[in-house]
């Protein structure tokens, strides 16, 4: 829970850096809980001042959009790949 003493955009990071973590310490046979007091005990790297959380989490802000802009991009470029080679098949037996 964020508090005065934690950035949000920082908190958000490091539990989403930490997700795998958290995840692995949960049980359940049909799909997997982490309890309050295991969740409460879980600790991540706290930076001692806002100033070096808000640092950080403008870093990580950056990178994360730059990592969308480009899978965008590949996402696209696959796109048109699949309409290329459509189209090629289609001239190659072309009656």
């Amino acid at each position: 829970m964020p508090t005065p003493a934690i950035e949000t955009r920082y908190l958000y990071h490091a539990l989403r850096f930490a997700l795998d973590d958290i995840r692995a310490l949960g049980s359940g046979a049909v799909f997997p809980e982490v309890g309050k007091k295991t969740l409460a005990a879980f600790e991540i790297p706290l930076p001692p001042k806002n100033s070096q959380q808000r640092r950080i989490a403008a870093k990580l802000d950056h990178h994360v959009a730059t990592l969308d802009r480009a899978r965008t991009s590949a996402l696209a470029q696959l796109a048109a790949i699949d309409v290329l080679s459509g189209t090629l098949l289609r001239q190659a037996f072309k009656p």
